[in-house]
């Protein structure tokens, strides 16, 4: 029913009706992008909530506000559907953006290039989900999109040393403040654009692509599983799959 749909909306928005600015729900709408909801699924959220709204100023209950802030915010299925897939002249351009990154940007920013991460999978990581000794980030149950999603993943040395010595009592930033700095290189570019990057140099790199649904936490049948991981998960056999991967995007970004 409308109600019980409102219900779920109003569960799973971030923010509370002062707060909803146009800014405040167009980062909402980057943070459901990356978790992987469909543009449907977001277009129906915001909708159900900015009718919402309009009824409650239509009625005298919010007699204070002068626009309903999702008007504001383009929220429409294409629009959120749209992801763009970065190409090899983005890569190339992160050259000159990553040292005027704040770690907490930086270090999300490389886990995303170099391992296609969601961007939530990263900001609800903690000091305890990375074993540095082993260079790897575990995306634990309850913080990933679904049971699938859960996994352990390697990383390349050079973040393993930044996440050395950065300060996880700070936090990281928001997928607001990163997608602002990716767009200053291109307009269309965003935390998630890297996601599909990956797959994409996985395909030109002939990387099996049982090893990239592994890394980007899709679902695997049985035979993919044993084939890729044997008995559990391994990710030193994803760190040997990507190698090609990560030597192109070493060659991009850091020459």
């Amino acid at each position: 029913s409308w109600h019980r749909n409102v219900g779920i909306a109003l569960k799973h928005c971030p923010f509370e009706l002062a707060e909803a600015t146009p800014e405040a729900i167009r980062e909402w709408i980057d943070q459901m992008q990356d978790s992987g909801l469909t543009g449907l699924t977001i277009n129906s959220k915001c909708s159900l909530l900015s009718g919402l709204v309009s009824k409650c100023m239509k009625s005298g209950l919010l007699r204070g506000m002068a626009m309903n802030p999702f008007d504001a915010a383009d929220y429409s299925a294409g629009e959120a559907q749209h992801i763009y897939t970065a190409i090899e002249q983005d890569y190339r351009d992160l050259y000159s953006l990553l040292p005027k990154l704040l770690d907490r940007q930086l270090i999300p920013v490389l886990i995303q290039v170099y391992c296609g991460t969601r961007i939530s999978e990263v900001r609800n990581r903690k000091r305890e989900d990375f074993d540095l000794d082993r260079g790897t980030m575990q995306v634990a149950v309850g913080t990933a999109k679904n049971k699938a999603s859960v996994r352990t993943i390697p990383l390349p040395l050079n973040v393993v040393r930044l996440l050395r010595q950065f300060p996880f009592e700070n936090g990281w930033g928001t997928a607001s403040q990163i997608n602002i700095r990716l767009k200053s290189l291109n307009p269309e570019l965003t935390t998630h654009s890297f996601r599909h990057g990956i797959t994409d140099l996985g395909r030109s790199n002939r990387v099996d692509p049982a090893h990239i649904e592994a890394l980007l936490g899709h679902r695997l049948s049985i035979s993919q599983m044993s084939n890729v991981y044997g008995q559990g998960y391994d990710p030193e056999t994803l760190r040997r799959a990507l190698s090609s991967v990560w030597k192109q995007i070493d060659s991009w970004v850091l020459d």
